[in-house]
């Protein structure tokens, strides 16, 4: 087979099952791991995929960044589904850790509505100005550098005082979930805090709304785990919940 026949049947591969492995095409080709990369550098550089760490992807599944005022009208339905779904999984007297983002905010909102005593640790100034409004919350800023197109505080002072704090859920709130490349978000100053609360909790539950299931996000902030939970709203795809119970990765869809 000729390199642009090769080429465009990676092409064509992708349109019909939306990602690709290195692996995979060393296998179907015979080729070598240089070949495949070259060939992926290739496909990118004509603006026909995208590459990730160990494959490619589609372009019709990345997610594009939304600034957080836009985010905060986007399937607003499906995440107050999802902060609903999410309650459920949380007691009086619980200890959490809130990420940020518009998702985290109609989980805030809910958490006002329907809990009475609760310690919520939260690097999200937004979050934090919901939450005051309950006096018997205990809350826990976490300052630092703030970034103000998101309402959240960054950078190492954040970083420090997070590590030193624990919680029994953390709740992440991300731009995009997928099997190739789990958990992933756009905005890199708040990736690391991301990544420690997946680390900083007895439980984690990952909130996503369906349109972000599937996707794929600029930055990974970890790979999925039958650890975590992952709570959605009722247009889960088939194929996101399938994939979801062969790997053994707990699954709550709102009903």
């Amino acid at each position: 087979m000729f390199a642009d026949e090769r080429r465009m049947e990676i092409v064509k591969l992708l349109e019909q099952q939306q990602t690709v492995t290195v692996s995979q095409l060393i296998e179907r080709y015979g080729v070598s791991i240089e070949t495949i990369r070259r060939d992926l550098a290739l496909l990118e550089q004509r603006k026909l995929l995208r590459r990730v760490h160990g494959g490619a992807v589609s372009l019709h599944r990345m997610q594009q960044f939304v600034k957080l005022d836009e985010r905060r009208e986007q399937n607003r339905e499906h995440k107050q589904e999802i902060a609903h779904a999410v309650l459920e999984l949380l007691n009086e007297g619980d200890r959490i850790i809130l990420d940020s983002g518009s998702t985290a905010k109609e989980i805030a909102v809910l958490l006002c509505e329907k809990m009475e005593k609760l310690t919520v640790i939260t690097y999200s100034s937004e979050i934090f100005t919901i939450l005051a409004q309950k006096e018997n919350f205990h809350l826990i800023q976490i300052g630092g550098e703030y970034l103000r197109g998101e309402q959240a505080f960054y950078g190492h002072q954040a970083e420090e005082m997070l590590s030193g704090l624990h919680a029994q859920k953390a709740i992440v709130c991300p731009s995009a979930l997928s099997m190739e490349q789990g958990v992933g978000d756009y905005i890199p100053q708040l990736i690391p805090l991301q990544k420690m609360l997946t680390e900083s909790a007895d439980e984690v539950i990952i909130a996503a709304d369906s349109s972000k299931l599937s996707t794929i996000g600029a930055y990974r902030i970890c790979k999925l785990s039958n650890h975590f939970t992952i709570v959605t709203d009722s247009g889960v795809p088939e194929r996101f919940e399938q994939d979801c119970k062969a790997k053994g990765i707990p699954l709550k869809i709102y009903k």
